[in-house]
């Protein structure tokens, strides 16, 4: 059985609001409608739990009657007639809504984020994977960004996906600025068992590789942009000679996995390379955890996109 104690405590005195029509009332005249109504006659207070101290504190009972009725009024302009899920609330408090002024929050932008929400909790990652790595830190960028003040959210009408570019296409000129490569390394070079790993950092490293080695390497600048990829060629320590070329993605903080392997016309590589690469993997999730600029670029980019074997993709070729 639903309670309605406590949203009358914050809109006025007990005395004053004690059935729910006289709640219905009061909400009507701060322009809740009848669909905000239903959702809070369906849940009652419970409604509110979810979004958690941040914005509802009985310490703070006029804010949290403020807060109350600007949430309905946002859930009311969704047109759902469902609550959303109570994992995306609980994730709000971390978007950086500046000054947590929960009207800040546009409908469209809060509508896109639900219904990929919803879609998420049927998807291969899950709700919570879709949460912490793409909703919570897209969310964490347009609030913080000079997107937030100047961008349509009508945009945003059939889904998260202008955003998304927009999100991605930022991160892609940010990885421009960092370094001297056209995109940034974690670990530019690694020595291990008589074999130098050395990290690829632009387009033109990538086609002398590719043409080196035979094979179609020179077209993955736009993995390197994109996605927690790094390419590495790996040659002889002494002579310098090139042996193979070598893929990695992040797949999730600080693990790193192979993604290609690949020796001269793709062929398969010598057994002691295979040997070899779990060293440079461990210091990638080493050095990857150590720098927090890196890691909150390493996060988005995995935020973008979900890590993608690049072999999976129909479009490209298998270097």
């Amino acid at each position: 059985m639903p309670i309605y104690t406590q949203l009358a405590k914050w809109l006025g005195p007990q005395a004053s609001l004690s059935e729910l029509g006289d709640i219905k009332r009061a909400l009507a005249e701060r322009g809740v409608n009848s669909r905000g109504w239903r959702l809070y006659l369906d849940y009652g207070d419970a409604l509110f739990s979810p979004l958690g101290d941040t914005w509802f504190s009985p310490e703070r009972p006029y804010s949290s009657g403020r807060n109350a009725v600007t949430y309905l009024k946002l859930l009311q302009a969704c047109e759902m007639d469902v609550l959303p899920p109570w994992q995306l609330l609980a994730t709000m408090r971390r978007w950086g809504i500046p000054d947590n002024v929960l009207s800040i929050v546009q409908p469209y932008f809060f509508r896109a984020a639900w219904k990929a929400s919803v879609a998420a909790e049927y998807g291969e990652y899950g709700l919570d994977g879709f949460l912490e790595a793409e909703l919570v830190p897209l969310a964490q960028w347009f609030f913080s960004s000079e997107v937030f003040a100047t961008f349509d959210d009508a945009r945003l009408k059939a889904g998260l996906e202008p955003l998304k570019r927009m999100h991605r296409e930022w991160w892609v000129q940010q990885a421009k600025w960092q370094g001297t490569g056209e995109w940034p390394i974690i670990v530019p070079l690694v020595e291990c068992d008589g074999f130098r790993f050395a990290a690829l950092t632009s387009e033109s490293a990538l086609v002398e590789e590719g043409e080196a080695m035979s094979h179609c390497v020179g077209d993955y600048g736009k993995y390197c942009r994109s996605q927690p990829l790094s390419i590495y060629s790996i040659r002889s320590k002494r002579t310098g000679q090139r042996f193979a070329t070598l893929s990695v993605l992040e797949t999730r903080s600080g693990y790193w996995e192979i993604d290609q392997l690949k020796g001269p016309h793709d062929a398969e590589v010598d057994v002691h390379i295979w040997r070899a690469v779990p060293f440079l993997l461990d210091v990638l999730g080493r050095e990857s955890l150590k720098d927090s600029a890196v890691r909150r670029y390493l996060d988005v980019l995995r935020s973008l996109s979900k890590p993608l074997r690049i072999e999976e993709e129909e479009d490209i070729c298998v270097f």
